[in-house]
């Protein structure tokens, strides 16, 4: 089974079957394939809007008090323009969340995209012997651009499919 879901960032490469969904968080996620999430939280610009209106709204009930009785009522206007307002928040929500996922083929597949995705792990400091994926013990000379990478890993994926269709 296919899935135009899953394409590999680094290659460009689509698997050519899907795993089976074993009912966990990964479905039908390709063997060896690594699930990069990126996710944001931020106030959300709503929320934000709707106290700055709590807050003119409880000033505009102030000032048609006395001042000398101001301190007295304003807890209870505070209370009362909460009330108010408060399904609005609770629906709009004072944070957003923001979520990218990518996709990695298999880094075993081939030296190049090993040694990109062993980049990416030093980058952002995690360790691919945590993740079962074994260190290149040489250094590899830069590649000159993603396209390269791309095209020799697609080679590399093809033979490697073409000898398991053989071997069955």
């Amino acid at each position: 089974m296919f899935n135009d879901d899953y394409y590999c960032v680094l290659s460009g490469v689509s698997p050519k079957n899907i795993g089976e969904d074993e009912g966990d968080d990964f479905a039908d996620l390709p063997n060896g394939w690594l699930k990069i999430t990126i996710q944001r939280r931020y106030e959300n610009e709503d929320w934000v809007h709707v106290q700055e209106i709590k807050k003119a709204a409880v000033g505009q009930m102030l000032s048609q008090i006395p001042e000398q009785d101001r301190e007295l009522v304003k807890r209870s206007i505070e209370l009362q323009v909460d009330a108010q307002y408060c399904v609005l928040e609770e629906k709009i929500g004072r944070y957003v969340v923001d979520e990218e996922v990518r996709y990695i083929c298999d880094p075993t597949d081939s030296e190049e995209l090993l040694t990109e995705t062993q980049k990416l792990f030093d980058m952002i400091e995690l360790d691919m012997e945590d993740f079962a994926i074994e260190k290149q013990e040489e250094e590899q000379p830069q590649l000159e651009n993603k396209e390269e990478v791309k095209e020799e890993v697609k080679e590399e994926v093809s033979q490697q499919e073409e000898i398991e269709q053989s071997a069955k």
